[in-house]
């Protein structure tokens, strides 16, 4: 064990602290070899927190080689003996410090598992937010074959084109929107519930707004609209470019099977319905 006062000299120095509490400790009664004890448990804890630093340094021997480092700095044992409690403080001693030692790093390891679970957590609702905004926007994500492409601009609501110049032919392309926002409408409770049955992996998209058009919601190639008759649907234009039009009023959202109904003869007929 004096290998390792050469690698910390104050190893040798807390040694000496501790005998130096040891025979305190045996001298004195009551409180004041109270205090005298638990100072020098936190020496002995100071010198456990640097065995357990040394990877050479086996854990299962760390109360031996503590007691070895004690026992060879100690005087003669004609000395020892004249105190009858010295061996038992000692070994006490120890063992506290050792505890204390182990708390300690018990308790920085917590701190530090709590952090790393608070970090991890912040990260994943941050994460599934940007997923979560995201997911509509990559779902009407135009194909590189798309020619022309009208996009809403959220900030400024302003239409840009964009063609393709490499287009040799004209041809009918499908018209894409952009989501303005992501959050389900009050209103639309049971018909998520509905789409969420017919699609269950595919996202929606809320309030989709389309060639100056906002839609209810917007799944696969399926567009749900609220009835107005001051508004009527361009629905004609919108199957033209592949679109399949649900029209449905403010009552029918509050019935899931008149949506189902709705929904089944949309997918069957592949244009548009109307709920009657």
């Amino acid at each position: 064990m004096e290998a390792y006062f050469h690698d910390d000299p104050r190893i040798e120095e807390w040694v000496d602290e501790i005998t130096e509490k040891l025979f305190t400790v045996c001298l004195l009664t009551g409180a004041d070899s109270e205090v005298e004890f638990q100072n020098g448990c936190q020496i002995v804890s100071k010198i456990t927190n640097i065995l357990q630093g040394i990877s050479i340094f086996p854990s299962e021997y760390l109360e031996d080689g503590l007691k070895q480092l004690l026992e060879q700095q100690l005087p003669d044992s004609r000395v020892i003996n004249n105190f009858p409690t010295f061996q038992e403080t000692m070994k006490n001693m120890i063992r506290e410090g050792m505890r204390l030692a182990l708390d300690t790093q018990n308790q920085q390891n917590l701190s530090t598992m709590d952090i790393s679970k608070k970090n991890t957590l912040v990260k994943t609702e941050i994460d599934a937010m940007n997923s979560s905004e995201e997911c509509c926007a990559d779902n009407i994500k135009p194909s590189v074959n798309d020619q022309n492409c009208e996009f809403i601009i959220p900030s400024t609501g302003t239409p840009l084109t964009f063609v393709d110049s490499t287009a040799v032919a004209p041809s009918l392309t499908k018209t894409y929107g952009i989501l303005r926002k992501s959050q389900v409408p009050e209103i639309a409770d049971r018909l998520k519930q509905v789409l969420t049955n017919f699609f269950p992996s595919v996202p929606i998209c809320w309030n989709f707004k389309l060639k100056g058009e906002q839609f209810l919601a917007q799944v696969e190639d399926i567009l749900i609209w609220i009835k107005n008759p001051e508004q009527p649907c361009p629905v004609d234009d919108l199957n033209k470019e592949g679109w399949k039009v649900y029209e449905c009023s403010s009552t029918d959202l509050m019935f899931p099977r008149r949506l189902e109904r709705g929904i089944r003869q949309i997918q069957r007929l592949g244009t548009k319905c109307r709920n009657v």
